[in-house]
């Protein structure tokens, strides 16, 4: 099943792109923008896999990108863009692992003292 989800998204996917590639030139040429596979993982990533999440995280990432155009007005690198994008990613990965955790801790918690009154219950009758 998702095997075949996978398949039928890349065949959709390849085409939306195929305008891309097709549009003027009608080939494939070197200023054909590379890295945009990577850049929706990483939105895919972001957004949790939900719709919502992936709106969001692409319209962050997207801004990101046609900020990093205007970084090169006040002569900073347009690279910089890329360690900002990474960083988000890392930070909101390394957040949902912490709640998640977190979250574990406090059913373990009460897990445990719904166990502990069961057997006291259990014992005094």
């Amino acid at each position: 099943m998702t095997f075949i989800a996978l398949v039928i998204s890349g065949a959709i996917a390849g085409l939306a792109g195929l305008p891309e590639v097709l549009g003027q030139t009608h080939s494939y040429n070197l200023g054909f923008r590379v890295g945009i596979g990577f850049s929706a993982i990483a939105v895919a990533l972001l957004g949790r896999n939900s719709a919502g999440g992936m709106a969001f995280s692409a319209l962050l990432f997207g801004f990101l990108e046609v900020s990093a155009r205007s970084l090169e007005l006040i002569d900073i690198a347009p690279e910089t863009y890329v360690i900002m994008q990474g960083s988000i990613l890392l930070s909101a990965v390394v957040a949902y692992e912490v709640v998640r955790r977190f979250k574990l801790t406090l059913q373990s918690k009460e897990l445990a003292k719904v166990a502990s009154q069961v057997t006291t219950t259990g014992v005094t009758k």
